[in-house]
């Protein structure tokens, strides 16, 4: 993706909902499993968007491979880069 991309938060956001309630865990413990601070976490459930390696690396922690939570941006921003026609 380029360096600039921003992904909207919302695909994120319903999977950091799932895995909380999955695991039955509090907010500050899927911040402590996803490895970041409570404060980002907290911040990228108030964003609208983010930016794409924060995007990349929330939903790996998640163990979904990004293209899982945005199927069409992450695609079209692929042929964008490969300069394939959409």
């Amino acid at each position: 993706m380029s360096t600039h991309a921003r992904l909207p938060a919302a695909p994120l956001k319903r999977e950091l909902w799932r895995a909380k309630r999955r695991d039955h865990i509090t907010w500050t413990e899927l911040a402590v499993h996803l490895r970041v601070s409570a404060r980002t976490l907290a911040r990228v459930l108030d964003a609208q968007d983010l930016a794409e390696p924060v995007a990349d690396r929330m939903a790996c922690r998640l163990g979904l491979h990004p293209i899982i939570v945005w199927p069409t941006d992450w695609l079209a921003d692929a042929q964008e880069r490969s300069g394939i026609a959409s």
